[in-house]
């Protein structure tokens, strides 16, 4: 939402993206600006993908990660940095990558 503001639009902003994904099949809104895993997952649906496209990917800056609370077990911090490293190096990041988002990491700019 700020980004789209920065970009000098005044966007409405929806409870939460089901609404959105209803308000584009109303024609309540012509574009919207969304997480891609959604974006991807709504245009699974073939009732969907008949109708709407994916036009573009903004780079805002913004990343996925995982969250963990405050003073979270230090085991379990180790054991997912040290996973998700083993991930990278072996392959399987890429692989659930591209099943997820259908380009390789870097690709979807």
């Amino acid at each position: 939402l700020d980004y789209v503001k920065k970009q000098g639009f005044d966007p409405t902003e929806y409870a939460d993206s089901a609404k959105e994904l209803l308000a584009l099949q109303a024609g309540q809104a012509d574009v919207l600006v969304q997480d891609l895993p959604v974006v991807l997952t709504w245009l699974k649906k073939p009732d969907i993908a008949a109708k709407f496209e994916l036009i573009g990917s903004l780079d805002t800056g913004e990343q996925y990660g995982l969250g963990l609370k405050k003073n979270a077990d230090p085991v379990l911090l180790k054991t997912i940095n040290e996973e998700i490293t083993k991930a990278k190096q072996d392959g399987t990041y890429e692989k659930i990558y591209v099943k997820w988002f259908g380009k390789k990491p870097g690709e979807l700019g």
